[in-house]
């Protein structure tokens, strides 16, 4: 006995699916499925943290060169003394007095004589009597004041000639110089007293005496201006 047909129904859906089987073979590539997984880029790849640079730290000197020497000692603290005389310079702004003729020669013989001085027994801070050395307070300083005593004596012997009324700055000051080495003889500052007042008075006249010269040269230069 022979089987029976299949029905047209049948057939035709058979030839559909055959059909459309053939036609995603041929469009299979071109199908978004179909196309490869797109690559990570690298951008996006998780990454181990990158080290910190190390912070750059300020260039500084060697260790040596701002370390204090050790023989460079703990600086002193400043000086009260003036290194120059308190007086210095006003007599720029008095009136003008008698002008010696022959200042120049003064001025000129004043020099060789105070720089042999200054040379010898030293000026300023580099004088025994400076008040901050301590040979203020021994015979040093009493050698000192008799030094400015007598170069106090040479330089008005200078201008005895000259009238009255020249150098009057220089008589001033070689009168203040006159004042303070006999005040340090009278408190005999050279044995060293302990009473304070008459140290601070020591101290006083010693500075002045410790800036005699430079009392004097002020003193002949405004004698130049007539002064």
């Amino acid at each position: 006995m022979n089987a029976p047909a299949p029905s047209a129904r049948l057939l035709a859906a058979l030839a559909c699916t055959v059909l459309l089987g053939a036609v995603a073979a041929c469009s299979g590539d071109d199908s978004p499925a179909a196309a490869p997984a797109a690559s990570t880029p690298e951008a996006a790849l998780p990454t181990a943290p990158a080290s910190p640079a190390p912070a750059t730290s300020p260039a500084v000197a060697p260790t040596a060169a701002r370390t204090p020497s050790a023989s460079a000692g703990t600086p002193s603290p400043a000086s009260t003394w003036s290194e120059m005389a308190p007086n210095h310079g006003d007599w720029r702004d008095r009136p003008r007095a008698g002008t010696a003729p022959d200042n120049e020669s003064v001025k000129q013989h004043f020099e060789e004589y105070i720089g042999d001085m200054e040379n010898t027994y030293g000026s300023g801070r580099g004088a025994k009597c400076w008040p901050e050395r301590p040979t203020m307070w021994t015979d040093k300083c009493a050698l000192g004041a008799a030094k400015a005593t007598e170069a106090v004596n040479a330089t008005l012997g200078l201008i005895k000639h000259e009238p009255a009324n020249t150098y009057p700055t220089l008589r001033a000051n070689a009168a203040l110089v006159l004042k303070a080495a006999s005040a340090y003889r009278a408190n005999n500052c050279a044995s060293d007293p302990k009473d304070p007042k008459t140290r601070a008075t020591c101290q006083q006249n010693a500075h002045t005496i410790a800036l005699a010269y430079g009392y004097l040269r002020d003193g002949v230069n405004a004698g130049l201006e007539g002064r």
